[in-house]
């Protein structure tokens, strides 16, 4: 790394590092960190006081004890701030305990559930057309079951219905199929799963009318709570599928209310153990300095005779 600063004619200096233009300052500091010169009138890192800490923690071999602290430091911070906020949390839900008591209880009592308002406007509108769906499978139903008239003689078949009448007209093959040399087996087979298909729509037709209920009660209790949840939507500004996670929320805040001074406490009790342990560890360090400091002091004190400079006394002060 080559450090280079230019003085012009003028008085003017520009500083490079690598070539590349610098601050005179930015310079000054990377030199501090790279060289340290001695001399009467050169600065010394000695008698910089922002390095002496450094200075000691590498001569007493700390740096393992210096990081323990800072932990200790920063688990004290965090259990500090969480005490705070706890407080501050509690104060606030305090302040809301009466809205917040009085929403819960509300949407508890209606009991919202994900997806409900889309499937209540679901059956809501089914509902609406009960009336005009039971007509159309009635008047399948009659289609289906209808008699059928005016037999081969032109005397009444009876009442026959489709399903009948197509067992009846496959019957009449089967009694003609042994001299039709298999000519009329796909007519019969045909006649079979028509007879089959068209029992099973009767079947499905009497069940969908059996699950259509045109009672106006039900009814009502449908509008009722699809008008309930969108009216509770509305007054706490969400939609109604977000109804169950603003319960989940304003329990959790009432359960701040109900618990907070014990969340404080347990809190408290946490940053005091955290305050205890960063004491305990910044005092091991200190003791570590102190040990450290006198070996420094008497080092460089065995150095200052053969300077001629025994009158001299270095002290370091921890």
């Amino acid at each position: 790394m080559i450090l280079r600063r230019s003085l012009a004619a003028d008085g003017r200096s520009r500083a490079f590092v690598n070539d590349q233009p610098v601050s005179v300052g930015l310079l000054r500091r990377l030199g501090r960190v790279l060289v340290e010169i001695h001399g009467r009138f050169e600065s010394q890192r000695l008698l910089d006081p922002s390095s002496h800490r450094g200075i000691l923690d590498t001569f007493g071999g700390l740096e393992a004890r210096v990081g323990e602290v800072g932990d200790a430091y920063r688990r004290w911070m965090a259990a500090r701030q969480a005490r705070a906020e706890a407080e501050a949390d509690t104060q606030t839900a305090r302040e809301d305990e009466e809205f917040l008591r009085h929403a819960v209880e509300e949407l508890a009592a209606i009991g919202p559930r994900q997806g409900e308002d889309a499937d209540l406007a679901e059956k809501r509108a089914f509902l609406m057309h009960g009336e005009k769906l039971v007509e159309a499978i009635g008047q399948a139903a009659n289609e289906l079951g209808r008699s059928s008239k005016g037999g081969p003689r032109g005397g009444p078949r009876g009442n026959l219905g489709a399903e009948g009448a197509l067992r009846a007209a496959a019957r009449h093959l089967e009694t003609a199929a042994p001299r039709a040399g298999g000519l009329l087996d796909d007519a019969i087979a045909a006649l079979d799963r028509a007879a089959l298909e068209t029992a099973e729509a009767h079947a499905l037709l009497e069940k969908a009318s059996a699950a259509v209920d045109l009672d106006s009660r039900t009814q009502e209790a449908v509008e009722e709570r699809l008008f309930a949840l969108r009216a509770l939507a509305r007054k706490h500004h969400v939609a109604p599928d977000d109804l169950p996670a603003l319960l989940d929320d304003f329990t959790g805040r009432l359960a701040v209310v109900e618990d907070g001074q014990g969340r404080v406490e347990r809190l408290k009790a946490r940053e005091v153990a955290a305050r205890a342990a960063y004491a305990a560890a910044a005092g091991r360090l200190t003791d570590s300095r102190e040990k450290a400091a006198a070996r420094l002091n008497k080092g460089v004190m065995g150095e200052l005779k053969p300077l001629k400079l025994d009158k001299a006394e270095f002290s370091t002060q921890v």
